[in-house]
């Protein structure tokens, strides 16, 4: 049997497309990079593309894995930041601002994956929602792997050298 990996994506006004219909520009639609589907098929699992509305803990019995997509920053507020970067701009209507209800779904994520023993690949903005304290449980494990669209390999913070 295949495993089910959870892929997370954004949600945006379907406005924002060009060439959609315009009679539905006002509904929203949910996004996913391809390219983590298509990785994943290609490892051997089965890729799901999850929701907002999916329940997380509900979801984290079926998987075996979770990818956390990369995107807009995490909003400052999920990890002790200054609020005042944030603008007050529709993330529906703006892919590039701070989406508060996809932080909080992924974080919720984060947290039932941890909880129940489930990988978690955290990719750019993601590795920093992954880790960040509101989504750890008590004792997180780090462990870095290469991100599969962009392959780059998240770094620990080092201390800045003392030798010139």
């Amino acid at each position: 049997m295949r495993p089910l990996i959870g892929v997370t994506g954004r949600r945006y006004r379907l406005n924002l497309i060009a060439g959609a219909d315009a009679r539905y520009g006002d509904r929203c639609t949910d996004g996913y990079m391809a390219d983590f589907a298509t990785r994943i098929a290609r490892a051997g699992g089965l890729p799901v593309h999850l929701s907002y509305d999916t329940d997380a803990t509900d979801v984290c019995q079926w998987l075996s894995g979770v990818v956390i997509t990369g995107g807009q920053d995490v909003h400052p507020a999920c990890w002790g930041g200054d609020t005042a970067v944030v603008r007050d701009i529709d993330p529906r209507t703006d892919p590039m601002v701070h989406d508060p209800a996809r932080d909080a779904y992924e974080i919720g994520l984060v947290r039932a994956a941890l909880e129940r023993g489930i990988p978690v690949l955290g990719c750019a903005a993601a590795s920093r929602c992954s880790m960040s304290p509101s989504a750890a449980p008590s004792s997180p494990t780090f462990h870095p792997a290469p991100c599969a669209t962009c392959r780059q390999r998240p770094r620990r913070p080092t201390a800045p050298s003392t030798t010139s």
